[in-house]
């Protein structure tokens, strides 16, 4: 009885080859193309080192680093340009011939203009998804044990939980997803398009009033209405002496030209202003650092 001959399998899909000769490792320039290109380019989006590597459990139902491209067809947009898709055709990815050479040149390179696709995409500024100095987070992550990072890009998350802009911090609990004995961090938009600083400054202090303590890191301003609620119902203000270097949105880097100081402010269960005035490099006040000594103890 003779033997069936082997049928070879295309080196990409798997697909059996009856009709290819014996050296054929793919059933088509298709599959030669996709085979090349994942060789050569590297990961699609920008991947960041974060404080909590560990992502399991998070509350928020998407990967642990953030695709730009599967944000951008979420949203019907170019994967070029980040502008709406209107009248093409199903399945178009590129508004132009131009902005296809340009994903073409990212892919390749792993290099996207994270920051820029991703504003228009979520309706926010780029400047809004600037990053925290790891170094300030560090500090304050030994005492207050954060849990939940509320304004974060997904890939950029300080915590093992966090909030993006499309699950919208404003609108969802906070305290439901912050794991239990836990604090929420957040360093918000500072635009008014990310829902404006007032907002977020209400939001905290609804949180507080449930149970959550959350830590801000914003803008000091007496000026502005939410530096005024600040002072009335905040633990503490503890500016920096400073201008911090936040880290920029794509390359991951300190840079300097921040165009004014910021802020720490505790809302804490149990504490309400009026908040004491303290710089970064002092201890804690008496409330404060008694609320922590209490905390730590139970």
């Amino acid at each position: 009885m003779n033997a069936q001959p082997t049928v070879a399998l295309c080196a990409h899909c798997a697909t059996p080859m009856p009709d290819r000769t014996r050296r054929a490792r793919y059933c088509g320039a298709t599959c030669r193309s996709a085979a090349h290109r994942s060789r050569v380019r590297g990961p699609r989006s920008v991947a960041f080192p974060c404080h909590a590597n560990d992502h399991t459990g998070t509350a928020t139902p998407r990967n642990p680093t953030c695709d730009v491209e599967a944000v951008l067809r979420d949203t019907e947009r170019c994967l070029g340009c980040a502008r709406r898709l209107v009248g093409v055709r199903f399945g178009t990815k590129c508004c132009s011939s131009r902005c296809r050479k340009r994903v073409h040149r990212w892919r390749r390179s792993g290099l996207w203009p994270r920051a820029e696709l991703l504003a228009a995409a979520w309706g926010i500024r780029p400047r809004d998804l600037w990053r925290t100095p790891p170094e300030l987070f560090a500090r304050l992550h030994a005492d207050f044990r954060f849990g939940l990072d509320c304004a974060s890009a997904g890939d950029d998350a300080l915590c093992g939980r966090w909030i993006t802009p499309e699950d919208d911090a404003l609108s969802v609990s906070w305290r439901d997803r912050c794991p239990d004995g836990a604090a929420a961090f957040v360093n918000p938009p500072y635009s008014r398009l990310g829902g404006g600083l007032l907002a977020w400054v209400e939001k905290a202090i609804k949180e507080r009033d449930a149970g959550l303590p959350v830590v801000m890191l914003i803008p000091p301003d007496p000026s502005t209405r939410y530096h005024q609620l600040v002072r009335v119902e905040a633990a503490e203000e503890r500016c920096s002496r400073r201008r911090l270097a936040f880290l920029h949105p794509d390359t991951g880097v300190p840079t300097a030209g921040n165009r004014g100081a910021s802020m720490i402010v505790p809302f804490l269960p149990g504490l309400r202003g009026k908040a004491t005035a303290t710089f970064l490099d002092d201890p804690w006040s008496p409330a404060v650092a008694g609320w922590l000594g209490h905390r730590r103890a139970a």
